[in-house]
């Protein structure tokens, strides 16, 4: 047993701990009161301090949570003088945890010139820390923190690392400052980064504009899945979704190699079917370009050097447990016989303890109230509080739940230009207008960019006191918070949140260089499905594949149906599944044989193999097609080509035709039930709705544009009684879900289909008419001018609307660029928000 052990169970160190722990996380609530019993306590500062400067140098997560406890509340501590803060603030250093040093002197906690007082041979320890946890970045000097160092040290010598630590451990910082330091020691290099949302596309391109923003080299930062011209005469760093990195791989010439490749949130190999994609992207990633660099990042997991199998590579893995705030979890439970009554426990190493008690203005008569109430009572007007709401019609209620709690309007420019934004993009009707007003937000994925970064922006400002949030906050949407109110989360209909993504969440409590503390709060904890996991603990990452093929009889008997099936998440996987495992049978003549076969028994993998064989002998389109669509089922796209082979009508009609033409809407109902009949197996009848969205989508019309008119449809038919926020979030799900997601993928195999059916048939002369719909549906424009101003790094609300002012259809990149440097951004009747975003993006340029 280790010394930090010792001490941490020692019965002496325990009882002051406690205390001290107690003490601290109850100042972190204004309204909550002690119990009867509870009493002031002295702290022996000396002995705590000596104490934490041992924990601090230890490797696990509970003697590094102990020193930072003990230092930050010597630091609040009042009573405290100079000498136990400079210590404290030793303590700090030790963890290496150079923002909180700088919180506390921002506080006025502690000396900015405190390093005076410091006895000159722990100054010499100070000193040599800072050279070792530091790094330049042109002339400034980085601190890094021990595991982002350790990171550093792995990146400077390994081609494939896997890193996994908290969620507040500063993976993202570390991996985006090495993509500057690969930059600018490398010459041109070309970089993927993957990301698991589109939600998530915007932040890192922000990140990496920043971390570029004082360098002499400007590499092009984009999102659009085209090469941007004359790529090969500089180096490009491209933020992607595995979707996007498929499309690269499907059209990068021979002669562009890719240099490194990083997936964040790596764990999501597991994440159903578009786990499945990711591997095989990663997969055909590392075998196109074999001399690729490749990093995975993860969050908490045992066994991140798993990933390496997909690579090829062996590699080196970076785990960390390292602490940088202190997490607080807090369940909170009703007093019994008195609903206006709660208790408080903090759940501590080997139990839970009582805090004291929370008292409500207001009978909280539904759940959705208990947990807003509770949610008020819990916090201040310091704002930072973030309430996860298990679904989007759920946040909006919740939002205005608490909107109307609060008496007063929030007096705020910002709120205001934000309010005025959302009226003008979604509708005057949506809830955010009325909520805003009062300092209370929500937030989820199908919300536009431009909206959910402002609400991004207020909310870490504090100007958006509360922020209701879907499951994009366990996404990895950089939302870090005071405290986070959850209770009986689920993620998606009836679905449990795991424990996996419980922490994912909680690591978001507790705002790195804003606060020493955060709040994870557990409401009606003895209600949940499944209790509130109290302990973290590592998880182990699980393939998609793995989890398919380990039920293996539904696998083989939607493999023998033959068919392209309607259904829900589960068709979706073992649809890919199918697709990816067919691949591989293609490709080495059994699953077994291939680079990541399914972990199950050898047996079951023949008896797939035979099925797959039976697929086999069917499908005649090459292996190159199937390539490029993962995802689809491969019988689906023969039959699809079958029907090209046997349609008896002008092979022109199968081109979909360019969405402003007179018979678009003819051309996309008929494109339309091909793909549903063919590859999708959805019902035909709800074609005519999704074409006349997807071509409004694709000739760039307004979001408000598209939702009133979906409003004025459901006005015309009284009956089916849908209600207009109804018929907003579900506008913006099809948007995003459909258009932007399952018509994208449909339509770019439908479109590879008819290519190879031309090449075949004699049509070549008609290849150049055919559209690609799969960038026009993903961005929401037809015009390269609009596509390009996106590809910069705007949204595409202010893409569009400066579009208009433009004569060219057809800007690329470069002339995109040139116009936005000559353009008079004040003199433009556009939102604040607009014209920001637009001098945001120009300076990044610049």
């Amino acid at each position: 047993m280790s010394l930090q052990d010792r001490l941490l169970n020692s019965p002496g160190f325990r009882r002051q701990m406690h205390a001290l722990t107690l003490e601290s996380v109850r100042g972190s609530f204004a309204n909550l009161k002690p119990p009867a019993d509870a009493q002031p306590v002295s702290h022996d500062w000396q002995h705590l301090l000596l104490t934490a400067s041992l924990m601090a140098q230890a490797p696990k997560e509970r003697p590094q949570a102990t020193a930072l406890r003990i230092a930050h509340h010597c630091l609040n501590s009042t009573t405290n003088g100079t000498n136990h803060r400079v210590a404290a603030a030793i303590v700090l250093d030790l963890l290496t945890n150079s923002p909180s040093i700088k919180l506390a002197i921002e506080k006025n906690l502690l000396d900015e010139g405190f390093m005076e007082r410091v006895p000159a041979p722990l100054r010499l320890d100070v000193f040599k820390r800072a050279a070792e946890f530091s790094v330049y970045r042109g002339d400034k000097v980085i601190h890094l923190n021990r595991f982002q160092k350790d990171v550093h040290n792995a990146l400077e010598s390994a081609e494939c690392v896997s890193i996994s630590a908290p969620t507040s451990a500063g993976k993202s910082f570390i991996l985006e400052n090495h993509v500057r330091e690969y930059v600018t020691d490398s010459g041109k290099k070309n970089i993927v980064f993957v990301v698991p949302t589109r939600a998530l596309i915007q932040q890192v391109e922000t990140d990496l504009q920043s971390i570029f923003s004082d360098s002499s080299i400007k590499p092009i930062i984009t999102s659009v899945p085209q090469l941007p011209p004359n790529w090969d005469q500089q180096s490009n760093i491209l933020v992607y979704t595995q979707e996007r990195l498929q499309w690269l791989m499907n059209d990068a010439p021979d002669e562009f190699k890719l240099d490194l490749l990083i997936i964040d949130e790596a764990q999501k190999v597991g994440d159903g079917a578009r786990g499945v994609l990711l591997q095989q992207a990663i997969e055909l990633a590392t075998s196109r370009w074999t001399s690729c660099k490749v990093i995975f990042s993860s969050p908490m997991s045992s066994n991140p050097e798993m990933l390496f199998r997909h690579t090829g590579k062996t590699g080196v893995r970076v785990i960390s447990e390292l602490v940088t705030v202190n997490q607080n979890l807090i369940w909170v439970s009703q007093v019994p016989r008195d609903p206006k009554q709660w208790t408080a426990e903090l759940c501590v190493h080997d139990g839970k303890s009582l805090l004291g008690t929370i008292s409500l203005e207001q009978r909280p008569t539904d759940p959705r109230k208990r947990l807003a109430f509770i949610a008020q009572a819990m916090s201040d007007a310091s704002g930072g509080t973030l309430i996860y709401a298990s679904g989007q019609a759920d946040a909006e209620k919740m939002a205005i739940l608490l909107a109307n709690s609060i008496l007063e309007d929030v007096i705020d420019s910002g709120i205001s230009d934000l309010i005025d934004l959302v009226a003008k993009t979604i509708h005057p009707k949506y809830a955010l207008v009325s909520t805003l007003a009062r300092g209370v937000a929500f937030h989820y994925g199908n919300i536009p960019l431009l909206i959910r970064t402002e609400i991004e922006r207020l909310f870490k400002e504090g100007k958006i006191r509360y922020l209701v949030c879907t499951s994009t906050l366990i996404e990895g949407v950089n939302l870090p918070a005071r405290s986070i109110f959850v209770r009986r989360p689920t993620k998606g209909p009836g679905r449990p949140m795991s424990e996996i993504d419980f922490w994912n969440m909680a690591g978001r409590a507790g705002r790195l260089g804003k606060e020493f503390q955060g709040n994870i709060i557990c409401v009606d904890p003895d209600n949940w499905e499944e209790p509130p996991p109290q302990k973290r603990v590592r998880y182990k990452i699980e393939r998609t594949l793995d989890k398919v093929t380990s039920q293996a009889t539904s696998l083989i008997n939607f493999i023998d149906s033959g068919k392209t099936m309607k259904g829900g998440p589960s068709k979706a996987e073992l649809e890919h599944t199918l697709a990816y495992l067919f691949l591989q049978h293609s490709r080495h003549g059994s699953i077994s044989k291939g680079p990541s076969a399914p972990e199950c028994d050898l047996a079951i993998l023949q008896q797939i193999d035979a099925s797959l064989k039976s697929v086999s002998d069917k499908v005649t389109l090459p292996i190159e097609i199937l390539t490029r669509n993962p995802g689809v089922n491969p019988l689906g796209q023969q039959s699809l080509l079958k029907y090209f082979l046997e349609y008896d009508d002008q092979a022109t009609e199968l081109i979909p035709t360019l969405p402003e033409s007179d018979d678009a809407f003819t051309s996309y109902v008929r494109l339309l039930n091909r793909i549903c009949t063919h590859l999708s197996g959805d019902p035909t009848q709800l074609s005519p709705y999704f074409a006349v969205l997807a071509i409004n989508w694709m000739r760039g019309y307004p979001l408000s544009r598209i939702i009133a008119d979906n409003i004025k449809y459901w006005g015309k038919h009284p009956e089916k009684k849908k209600t207009v926020p109804v018929i907003i979030r579900d506008s913006m799900r099809d948007v995003e879900e459909f258009a932007r997601f399952k018509f994208v993928k449909y339509s770019a195999c439908y479109v590879d289909i008819l290519r190879f059916y031309f090449r075949t048939t004699g049509h070549a002369a008609h290849l150049g008419q055919i559209p690609d719909l799969n960038i026009w549906l993903e961005f929401g424009a037809s015009q390269q001018t609009q596509i390009s101003l996106m590809g910069i790094g705007l949204s595409r609300q202010t893409a569009i609307s400066i579009s208009e002012l433009i004569p060219q259809h057809n800007m690329d990149r470069d002339a995109a660029i040139a116009w936005l440097k000559q353009l008079d951004c004040d003199s433009l009747d556009l939102s604040p928000i607009v014209i920001a975003e637009l001098k945001k993006a120009r300076s990044a340029l610049l």
